[in-house]
């Protein structure tokens, strides 16, 4: 039998969690970034506008920073693994209440079998679209037919790749998640 499947992957998760205790960085180039002076200037993560002036993931900030018309107002603010976590527990919290065959994959992605759930809460096309309208970060997320084939093509659609609102936000320490 097949199962219904969604893999859940968050786009620039630790920058999206960053943008929420520097929202003045929302409409500016900015990434996470290790310390280059410990020799860990990588860019672990980076908002959308970042992405567009070319920067990448993994790249070092040096290299980020040879090219000056790409460094025009790049913001880089460090990394805070410790929120990352906290906000991942919230989401697979909400991953949750669609049911409890939840797997982490990393920090910002995760696998749900949705398969015995489709009766309370409608197709998996449509529990993630509920689940796309209850996040404030973005997201993608593919809907397949078995664990290991949502990343080929002709086996997994992706469902959406928009503004998701998950999480009201109030403060990183008194984060609440949405009512269902």
């Amino acid at each position: 039998m097949d199962r219904t499947i969604l893999h859940c992957d968050m786009n620039g998760f630790y920058a999206s969690v960053e943008l929420l205790d520097y929202p003045e960085l929302k409409n500016k180039p900015m990434a996470v970034c290790g310390n280059p002076e410990n020799r860990h200037g990588i860019i672990l993560a980076k908002n959308q506008i970042a992405k567009n002036y070319g920067i990448v993931t993994a790249e070092t900030l040096w290299q980020a920073r040879k090219i000056p018309w790409r460094f025009s107002g790049f913001q880089v603010v460090p990394p805070h693994h410790d929120k990352y976590r906290y906000y991942s527990k919230l989401i697979n919290q909400i991953y949750l209440r669609f049911t409890d065959m939840v797997e982490p994959f990393s920090v910002d992605e995760s696998w749900l079998d949705v398969t015995a759930s489709q009766n309370l809460f409608g197709t998996g096309r449509e529990i993630a679209d509920t689940i796309r309208k209850r996040s404030v970060f973005y997201a993608k997320i593919f809907l397949c037919y078995r664990h290991f084939l949502y990343r080929i093509p002709s086996q997994s659609w992706i469902l959406c790749q928009l503004p998701i609102r998950l999480l009201e936000r109030q403060n990183h320490h008194t984060q609440k998640c949405s009512r269902m």
